[in-house]
């Protein structure tokens, strides 16, 4: 739904995510590989990637914990952060 809303033919786009403006970007959906891509990342801004079950459904938001039992964060090593 956001690709629909948001991106342009003359967006910016990036191996990781599309520009859609100098404030706001909007991540790419990768379906498989995943060992590969995280190899790949070498900019600042490839913190890591967040896997999701794409058929889970949304919970409301209504604490810190919601949604997170079917999504994990996997994160490259770093100086601001030791996990």
């Amino acid at each position: 739904m956001l690709k629909q809303l948001f991106l342009r033919k003359s967006m910016e786009e990036t191996d990781t995510h599309y520009v859609i403006n100098p404030n706001t970007w909007l991540a790419k959906t990768y379906a498989g590989d995943f060992s590969a891509l995280f190899d790949r990342f070498y900019r600042p801004e490839d913190e890591g990637l967040v896997l999701k079950n794409p058929n889970a459904p949304l919970q409301m938001c209504t604490r810190a914990a919601s949604n997170v039992d079917w999504q994990t964060k996997i994160r490259r090593a770093g100086k601001n952060y030791g996990f």
